[in-house]
């Protein structure tokens, strides 16, 4: 019987000649260890639907997901990854530390100064090989929206418009975030249906 593949999908935000990382939990496994924002592919989810999910639940931000960088296939100890990579752009609000341990924006030259999961390392390799920053034309993608179905304590319970269903934390942000107008209305309508 073969490996189970778990489905990842990350996130390489650009802010100019800087890009994004985030440090691990360090209760998680590989803890501390830093990684590119992102997470695990929901049943029924796109991966470019888990990749926004993802960073509105870990960072408060929502993105606009562009063309795939490049994928990976990593055997951990715990699981097996097949990782996708897209090119990415915060179109809405700054990014909290909601869940990891630490965020920066670093540029190629400080990847150096940081231990990173070992399946970002293949993803570093090939930055450094002379990739450049996407064109901001590169990174584009048609919003989802989501309509909450029903909240169960601190849970929305919500359903895409093309018909993904997703749970979403209700208290996203810290008290005292600002966030963009748009990303401030979509929180604002999830929670008073």
């Amino acid at each position: 019987m073969g490996k189970t593949v778990t489905e990842v999908v990350a996130a390489l935000i650009w802010d100019g000649n800087r890009f994004l990382i985030c440090q691990r939990p360090a209760q998680k496994a590989r803890g501390l260890l830093w990684e590119f924002a992102g997470g695990k592919v929901e049943p029924g989810e796109t991966k470019e639907q888990a990749l926004i999910r993802e960073c509105l639940e870990e960072l408060a931000v929502m993105l606009s997901v562009g063309g795939v960088f490049t994928e990976v296939d990593h055997d951990y100890p715990d699981l097996t990854v097949h990782l996708t990579l897209f090119n990415a752009s915060i179109r809405e609000g700054t990014p909290q530390m909601l869940e990891h341990n630490d965020i920066r924006w670093i540029t190629l030259e400080d990847t150096q100064q940081y231990e990173f999961c070992p399946a970002d390392e293949v993803i570093l390799k090939k930055l450094r090989g002379g990739n450049a920053a996407p064109r901001e034309e590169e990174v584009t993608m048609e919003p989802v929206y989501y309509t909450v179905d029903f909240i169960d304590g601190d849970y929305a319970h919500m359903t895409s418009d093309n018909g993904v269903e997703n749970q979403v934390a209700m208290f996203l942000l810290p008290e005292g975030t600002t966030v963009g107008s748009r990303l401030a209305r979509e929180l604002l309508e999830w929670s008073l249906v």
